[in-house]
Order: structure tokens, then C-alpha cells, then sequence
């Protein structure tokens, strides 16, 4: 049915397109705050009342659905409360007459009691759909009631929109009336907030069409609500398992994307055209609606790809979290608030988390760092696997310390063992946001971790040694006041926890001579990094150099390769010939007993060294190797048969080949997944149920994301370890 609204008039009201003189719903409107008696019950406003009122809709025939005939039969004795003898289409008229008891009894009790009957509430919100639809066309009382019986369905919402039905036409219905008769001013307007993914809904494509209108930007509280009402926006499971957080940061992306106020999209030709689906069986077709001064930008392409790009964005930074959330329940925790983005972290806390950042603030007692016990910190910080702190609740432990003004050493991030029952050091991060170390503060840590290691094979390292190894670090490196913090308390861990020899020794045998070469000339080049080796640092040297397999006495060899190596292109004006001839100085007498080398060190062109440090700088990433905690790759097996051998969590060879395959990358497509089944005569979508079904065994979450008919499957990677454990 299409009752012909347009908004051609410049306060975009609606016409019906054939006027009439005459509202033939007048006559049987009794409106609020008047009342009618019907079988000696006195009965409120807002219904239809009297005898003869046709259905809307030519082609109904008999007596408007809604209307109160007061000659119909009441049956008072057993009011049907709960509806069993109504019809599916409720009809006061016909209607049983125990039916009529129970609806009239209720319109007596204020339209109120939540265990009535959903069809008797359906029945009154009938005649309120045909009197704003209908009667308001052609009605001035009828306009004038419409915030009145708008403001009613939104009550009669509050108690029974717990009915899905219901819920779903009253709340179309409220989405398409409000915008009515009336004149829209979009600074009045509120996006809707509920999910609907089959239809957007006509207030959001009103609330849009009028913003592009008058050029305004679209905020960030409109744009949420297109993407999760637009069906053209995939969105994936994050955005459903934790709509709170994906609401939150999508709007700081989308603010970060368009700073002056939100996207601004070009008016489209196209005007807003909707339909509103009756309730009411008075009508017999949906009721057409047509806002032809409002353009709807929703069916644009460009708009929908700038959001959907900042949806993926979003989506792909609440991963971690949401499978977080997904495996554990858990949303407050310090290891789930950890897993979040550092915008939404700071913005919530828990009792969990209060009470392990006081712990911190008790230990550190008042200072800037302290040195604590592994075993302590995993008393306080909840583990996978008991007593044993894993690579991956590392991580966690230090991005949550981070996000709260801490940091921890060793940080495995930093490419840094797990803390064990060792030693650790958490101390306080400066007041500047220092981001991730750079290159300068890797090779100062290689260094230092070195210089420990070959300190502590003769001894201690006392407090006087701690202190010339960090201001020789300062001056050879630019450090931020923020890497000069993490570079103290590393070595603090390093001499609490200083590494062996043979460890040492048995990570370098595998280098080639020449790589071994590069390191040694590379550490040479960063002693000398301040224009100076002294005597200390050439003795440290020399023991170091044997640790790489090379000869101790080579240092002297370098020191000289590097002091007489090609200065760098000059950065300012060089003299070709002085103005002036230059005086004469006499030559001093050679002193009668000159120190050597050995004793007094090498004073160097610091411009030399710098561009020597620039050109080996890749070394850095070598000795990181060296130190480094060592990683357990998943071992590729030749062929099924070979896997056999090296079952993983119970599964039998074919399986237990194809998860270390797939552990190769954190995602998959479904094609590659099924052409690496078939290599192992595997039926795809089998193999991942019994993959999964072992891994719910073991750690009680799928290892595998994705089932039959998603293109692309996530690995679990904190799952995976455990069952490669």
C-alpha cells in the first residue's frame, strides 16, 4: 500500500497524495486522558471506540481490528489472560468473548501487566499504528497526539520488548513515525544504536541524508551506527564478542582518520525511499514512504570502503582480546585488559588489577626500580601452566606493566629470556612515551650483556664496574632518557642473573670465521664510539675476542684498521689553502718513557667511528641472535609416515603433520588448507574437527578458528604452543 509521503514541502512534512476534508477516524478516536464505559468498565484513551470503522485497506473487509464495538459480548467469569482462544490476527470484534474480558480488563489496569498475552498488547498497538499512519494524513488533532502515542510505544517497549515480535514492528514502527509530519533537523536527531545487519533502518539513512545535506561531517556516534547497520560492512566475530570494546576503538580510528570532525560525503541524486511493514491486518500492503529532499548516501560505494577500512583495522586490533575473552570468559583480569589496545586499557581496571599494581607500588617502595624473584611475580600474575611462566604470559605480564607505567627486564619482547624463577627487575618508565628501543639502545644492550658475561667469569661485577660500563654507554650511544631507564635495569638483571660462558661459547661455535670477524671489529667500533678506547676497555676487549674464537692480541690489529680507516665525506667547508702562512712551533722532546698502547689506549676521529658503527650496525642483530632465548620452531616432517613417529597431543601421524604445517602462519586460506590436507590424504573439514577435538582435550579451546564455508582459518597460536608442548 503505498500512502504516497513525499517531502517535496521545505519542512519535509509528508501529504497524503489524495486529501480528503473529512478524517473518518475522528469520529471514533478517543484520545488520552479521556475514557469511554464499555459492560460498566470505565476504559482510558487512546483507542478506537463505537460501531461501523472499516479497515484501512479497500480490499479488507468487515470491522476495523482495533476498534471497541461496545455491543460485542464481554464473558467476565475467566477472562482469557494468556490468549489461548485468540486468533493469530487479534480482532476485538471477533474475537471469543473471554478474549474481550481479558483485553478490556487489561486496558482498565493501566496496559501494564507483563504476564498478559502479547497478542492483546498487539491488538492496542494497532490502533495507534492506524492513527498516526492514517488519521494524522488528514488530522490535525490526529498530529497533534503524535509524540503522546510515540512516547506510549516506547513504554509499552520498556515492559514487553522482551517478545521478539514485538519488539521488532514497535521498534520499526517508532523509526519510521517520529520523522512524520514533522520538519528534521539533523542537530535533534540520534543515531539508532541497535544492531540490525538485513535492513538499515529509515532514521539512520534520515540522520545520514541530512548531515550530507547541509555539508556537516558525519561524527563518529553516527558513523558507528552505519557500519553496524549497514549489511555492505563485514563485520567479523570481535565486533559481536565484545561490541563495547569495538564501539570504543572503532570511534578513536575513525576520529584519528578524519580529524576535522568526521567524513564528509557528497550529497547523493538518489532521495530516501523506505518501507514500513503493518502490524495491523487493517492495512494490506507495506505503507510506502518518500523523503524526496534527502538524499541516501548509504547506497554510495566510497563512504562504505573509508569505513570498512577502519572496521578492519579495529577488528584486527580486538583479535587477540576477543579470542581472549571467547576461551576464558574473562574480561578484567590484568592478563584480558593487557590483550587490549593501550587506548582502551587505560580506560578500564579491575579489583584484579588494582591489587597487582599495588603489590608493584609495595614492592618498589617508593623507588625507581627493585629487583624481585620470579617465583614472586607468579604468585601475583595468573600463568597457563602452574609455577612456570610462559614466553606468551611474558608478554602480557609486560604489556600490562607497560600500559601502567612499569617496565620489566628481562622483556621478552625485547628479545629477552622468559623471567623463570630467577631474578627480575620492574622499574618505573619515564614520564615520555618511549615506544619501541631503537637501534642504539640493542647494540648498547649486546654490549653491556657481553661485558657482564665476561665480568662475571672472574668475579662480581661491583658497583664501580656498573657504573663506568653505563656512562660509557651513554657517551658512545644517543640514548632517550627513556632507554638509558631500560639499559640500568637490564643490567641490574644481568648482574643478579649473569649468563655462562659455556652457553656463550656453544651459541657462537656455529658462526663462520668471517661473521665472527664482523662481531669482534663491530664491538670495536662501538667502544670507540665516543673517540676514545682506554687501557680497561682494550683488556676488555682482548677477553672478549676469545669467546669468538679469534686471537686476543687482534684487538690491537682492529683498534689500528679502524683509526687509520677513510674519513667519512666532509660535512663543512674544507681549508684547501690557509690565508696566512702558519707560524712555527717547536717540536716537544720525546718524553723518556712513552706508555704503550696497552696502558694508555687509542684516541680516535670520531667521525671515522661513526660511520664505521653505521656500516656494521646489522651486527647488532647477530649478537641479539646469540643472547636470545632460544625458540622451538615446529619441526617440518618429510612425509606422513616420518610424522608417525612424533605424535602431537595424541593425534596420529597424517594429523600431527598437518597442524605443524599450519603452524607455520597464523592464517590460512581455505584453499591452501584443503591442498595440504589432500597432500596428506586428509579430508579438509574432518581433520579440523579432530584437531580441534584434541585440542579442547588438552587446553579446553580450539587451536583452529574457522569451520566449513569461512575462507579463512586463525591459528591459535598460545593454544598451538601448548599442544606442541
Amino acid at each position: 500500500m503505498d500512502l504516497g509521503f513525499s517531502s517535496r514541502r521545505r519542512d519535509h512534512g509528508n501529504l497524503l497524495s489524495r486529501p480528503s476534508p473529512k478524517c473518518e477516524g475522528d469520529r471514533f478516536w478517543v484520545p488520552a486522558g479521556q475514557s469511554v464505559t464499555i459492560d460498566g468498565r470505565q476504559i482510558g484513551g487512546m483507542v478506537y471506540f463505537g460501531s461501523g470503522l472499516k479497515p484501512v485497506s479497500t480490499y479488507r473487509n468487515g470491522i476495523e481490528p482495533a476498534l471497541l464495538d461496545p455491543r460485542r459480548k464481554v464473558s467476565w467469569s475467566k477472562p482469557d489472560l494468556l490468549g489461548r482462544l485468540m486468533p493469530y490476527w487479534p480482532s476485538y470484534y471477533e474475537m471469543d468473548p473471554a478474549c474481550r474480558a481479558a483485553y478490556l480488563q487489561w486496558l482498565v489496569q493501566g496496559r501494564q501487566d507483563p504476564a498478559v498475552s502479547i497478542g492483546y498488547v498487539f491488538l492496542f498497538f494497532y490502533g495507534i499504528e492506524r492513527r498516526v499512519l492514517v488519521d494524522a494524513q488528514i488530522s490535525d488533532w490526529a498530529r497533534a497526539e503524535i509524540d503522546g502515542l510515540l512516547a506510549e510505544v516506547e513504554r509499552l517497549l520498556q515492559i514487553y520488548g522482551g517478545n521478539h515480535s514485538f519488539r521488532g514492528y514497535a521498534g520499526s514502527f517508532l523509526d519510521s513515525a517520529r520523522f512524520l509530519h514533522r520538519r528534521i533537523d539533523p542537530a535533534t536527531l540520534r543515531p539508532p544504536w541497535s544492531w540490525n545487519r538485513w535492513s538499515i533502518p529509515l532514521s539512520l539513512k534520515i540522520g545520514l541524508g541530512a548531515l550530507a545535506a547541509k555539508g556537516t561531517p558525519i561524527p563518529a556516534e553516527w558513523a558507528y551506527s552505519w557500519v553496524i547497520n549497514v549489511p555492505e560492512i563485514r563485520l567479523r566475530t570481535p565486533a559481536q564478542r565484545c561490541p563495547e570494546e569495538f564501539e570504543e576503538l572503532f570511534k578513536i580510528r575513525y576520529t584519528e582518520a578524519f580529524p576535522m570532525g568526521g567524513l564528509r560525503v557528497v550529497p547523493a541524486k538518489i532521495p530516501i525511499l523506505s518501507e514500513y511493514r503493518p502490524a495491523s491486518s487493517t492495512f494490506s500492503n507495506p505503507v510506502s514512504l518518500r523523503f524526496l529532499d534527502l538524499p541516501d548516501v548509504t547506497v554510495l560505494g566510497t563512504p562504505l570502503r573509508k569505513l570498512q577500512e577502519i572496521v578492519d583495522v579495529t577488528l584486527q586490533e580486538l583479535d587477540v582480546y576477543s579470542r581472549w575473552v571467547w576461551r576464558k570468559a574473562d574480561t578484567g583480569s590484568p592478563a584480558a585488559l593487557a590483550l587490549l589496545p593501550p587506548e582502551l586499557a587505560r580506560r578500564r581496571d579491575s579489583a584484579e588489577a588494582r591489587c597487582f599494581v599495588k603489590w608493584i607500588e609495595s614492592t618498589l617502595g617508593g623507588g625507581g626500580a627493585v629487583l624481585v624473584s620470579g617465583a614472586d611475580l607468579m604468585e601475583q600474575w595468573p600463568c597457563q601452566t602452574e609455577g612456570r611462566l610462559s614466553r606468551r604470559d611474558a608478554e602480557v605480564l609486560a604489556t600490562f606493566l607497560g600500559q601502567r607505567g612499569y617496565g620489566l627486564e628481562p622483556d621478552v619482547r625485547l628479545g629477552g629470556p622468559s623471567p623463570g624463577s630467577g631474578p627480575a627487575v620492574v622499574f618505573r618508565l619515564g614520564e615520555e612515551d618511549a615506544g619501541e628501543p631503537g637501534a642504539a639502545y640493542h647494540a648498547a644492550a649486546v654490549l653491556l650483556q657481553l661485558a657482564v658475561t665476561v665480568s662475571a667469569a672472574d668475579g662480581e661485577v661491583n658497583a664501580a664496574e656498573e657504573r663506568h660500563l653505563l656512562e660509557h654507554l651513554k657517551r658512545s650511544f644517543h640514548l632517550s632518557p627513556a632507554e638509558r631507564l631500560r639499559l640500568k635495569a637490564h643490567l641490574r638483571w644481568l648482574v643478579a642473573s649473569p649468563p655462562g660462558l659455556s652457553g656463550l661459547k656453544r651459541k657462537i661455535e656455529p658462526l663462520a670465521e668471517p661473521q665472527r670477524r664482523e662481531i669482534g671489529q663491530f664491538l670495536v667500533t662501538v667502544a670507540g664510539a665516543d673517540g676514545h678506547i682506554d687501557a680497561e676497555e682494550l683488556k676488555l676487549l682482548a677477553r672478549i675476542y676469545p669467546l669468538l674464537g679469534l686471537e686476543a692480541q687482534a684487538v690491537y690489529s682492529d683498534v689500528h684498521a679502524l683509526a687509520s680507516a677513510e674519513a667519512p665525506p666532509a660535512a663543512e667547508p674544507v681549508t684547501v689553502r690557509p690565508a696566512q702562512p702558519a707560524p712555527a712551533f717547536p717540536i716537544p722532546p720525546a718524553p723518556s718513557s712513552s706508555p704503550s698502547p696497552a696502558q694508555s689506549g687509542f684516541t680516535l676521529d670520531p667521525r671515522k667511528v661513526q660511520a664505521k658503527l653505521a656500516e656494521t650496525e646489522a651486527i647488532a642483530g647477530v649478537l641479539e641472535g646469540i643472547f636470545g632465548e632460544e625458540e622451538t620452531a615446529p619441526a617440518r616432517v618429510a612425509d606422513p609416515e616420518a610424522a608417525a613417529s612424533s605424535s602431537i597431543a595424541g593425534l596420529d601421524g597424517p594429523h600431527s603433520e598437518l597442524l605443524r604445517r599450519l603452524a607455520e602462519k597464523p592464517m590460512w586460506e581455505r584453499m591452501a588448507l584443503e591442498r595440504l590436507a589432500g597432500e596428506l590424504g586428509l579430508l579438509p573439514d574432518g581433520a579440523l574437527e579432530i584437531i580441534n577435538e584434541s585440542a579442547f582435550e588438552r587446553c579446553g579451546a580450539p587451536v583452529i578458528e574457522g569451520g566449513e564455508g569461512d575462507e579463512t582459518l586463525e591459528i591459535d597460536t598460545q593454544v598451538l604452543e601448548e599442544m606442541l608442548a
